[in-house]
């Protein structure tokens, strides 16, 4: 039962890697061009949803805080 969290983080990075690798081959980028071509748009994703995240909140907290007297 422990191994298998690693196991599935292992084969996670693994298809990272050949994710990667794939993009250099396959686009002749050099290594540095195919990390970002690769990870830019997980990136862009999670920062998009964290500031998506923080403006829900503020307009939550905004509406609420008439409700309770704050």
């Amino acid at each position: 039962p422990c191994v298998g969290p690693m196991v599935a983080f292992v084969g996670w990075i693994w298809g990272v890697v050949v994710y990667i690798k794939a993009v250099q081959v396959s686009q002749r980028f050099t290594a540095g061009r195919a990390v970002v071509a690769a990870l830019l748009p997980a990136v862009i994703l999670i920062l998009l949803a964290v500031i998506l995240s923080v403006l829900a909140m503020i307009g939550l907290i905004a509406v609420v805080s008439p409700l309770i007297g704050n």
